[in-house]
């Protein structure tokens, strides 16, 4: 934890309390999904009965989801972490491959521009992401473009946690505002506080090893933090290179 910002490193290490609580939660929200399962069903089933199965297109995906043990964070989310930023996204419908996965990086901005593109329309205001349809059709096609996340002002990283030593609630904590980059390879935060972090996603998918610090990797964070730069003021076509 010495890598990582204030904030976490102030964080106790998960008790046995926790960690049964971790156990609990996952399993909770995995019986949760079958109702999701069940739901995903009917909707097919009626659109099937409809006779507008071959011509529907289906948008699967979700909320980001929650830590879980982490970092030191049984839940919670608000974190430029990969538990905390990926999410699923299925996608299905005419022309689309089945059973094919596209490894390239995309983000919730490109769900409208591709929701439109679908409808055959036009945009009426600036988007800054892109269609996903040509990487649906094309599970292959890689064109690596990085992608921003970011929170800003105060957030919570979660709800209030029961404190196994003391038997007390712990009160709510706050996030730090942050600005990432998260490329193919490499994630790169900027903490509003002036704390780095700089993970190689290839080694360490984990994000057990920042670095920020030292000369190795100096070429690397020159180059993503330019980068980051751009990407938290762009708007249009430069969201998209």
């Amino acid at each position: 934890m010495s890598d990582k910002p204030r904030f976490l490193r102030r964080r106790h290490s998960l008790t046995a309390g926790d960690l049964a609580a971790i156990r609990r939660d996952s399993r909770a929200r995995r019986a949760a999904l079958l109702a999701v399962d069940d739901g995903v069903a009917q909707i097919i089933a009626a659109v099937r009965a409809s006779g507008q199965l071959d011509n529907t297109y289906f948008i699967f995906t979700s909320d980001n989801g929650y830590m879980q043990g982490e970092h030191r964070v049984r839940t919670g989310k608000m974190l430029p972490y990969e538990p905390s930023a990926r999410v699923p996204l299925i996608v299905r419908g005419p022309g689309i491959p089945a059973r094919q996965v596209s490894r390239e990086l995309v983000a919730n901005i490109d769900l409208a521009p591709t929701i439109v593109a679908l409808a055959g329309a036009t945009a009426g205001k600036t988007v800054d992401g892109r269609s996903l349809l040509p990487f649906a059709h094309n599970p292959a096609l890689r064109q690596k473009r990085s992608i921003l996340h970011e929170t800003g002002g105060s957030k919570f990283i979660g709800p209030a946690e029961q404190d196994e030593r003391t038997n007390l609630r712990r009160p709510l904590k706050r996030v730090m505002t942050y600005h990432a980059i998260r490329t193919d390879r490499w994630l790169y935060v900027r903490w509003q506080n002036g704390a780095r972090e700089l993970y190689d996603l290839r080694k360490d998918p984990d994000q057990l090893q920042s670095l920020h610090a030292g000369r190795a990797h100096r070429h690397e964070r020159h180059v993503l933090a330019r980068r980051l730069r751009v990407l938290a003021k762009c708007a249009g076509e430069s969201c998209r290179r």
